[in-house]
């Protein structure tokens, strides 16, 4: 008879709030003419993942998609994410940074956002009230 191994349950703070976790993702968001850089910059993107909002449950139901189905990586589909979120923020983007050389001298044209990875992703667990 074969001996099971006992699972180790995490060691979360006694005040941590195990229903939310935030993923600070980094990443550097490169702006692309062409093969042409533009501009570019570094910026974390936040990912919350909790139960207690439509937004997070969304999220959570993502990273399990991307990493049982998928098969990707908990990092690699934090950062697929992430990558999303700022193609979407790209409208956002341009109306902020409409007076700057960047999208000056780009109107007319097609500017390109390249998303790459800046770094290793820091998990935070909040702490309840």
């Amino acid at each position: 008879m074969a001996k099971r191994k006992r699972e180790k349950k995490p060691n979360f703070p006694p005040n941590g709030d195990t229903s939310m976790m935030v993923a600070d993702v980094p990443v550097k968001i490169a702006f692309m003419h062409g093969d042409e850089t533009r501009g570019e910059y570094e910026d974390s993107i936040n990912l919350t993942l909790t139960q207690k909002t439509a937004e997070g449950r969304q999220r959570a139901k993502r990273l399990s998609k991307l990493t049982t189905v998928d098969g990707q990586p908990l990092d690699g589909a934090l950062f697929t994410m992430a990558s999303e979120e700022v193609q979407a923020r790209t409208d956002e983007f341009t109306q902020t940074h409409a007076r700057t050389d960047l999208v000056k001298h780009a109107s007319g044209h097609a500017l390109h956002i390249q998303v790459m990875r800046n770094g290793d992703i820091l998990y935070r667990m909040p702490m309840k009230n």
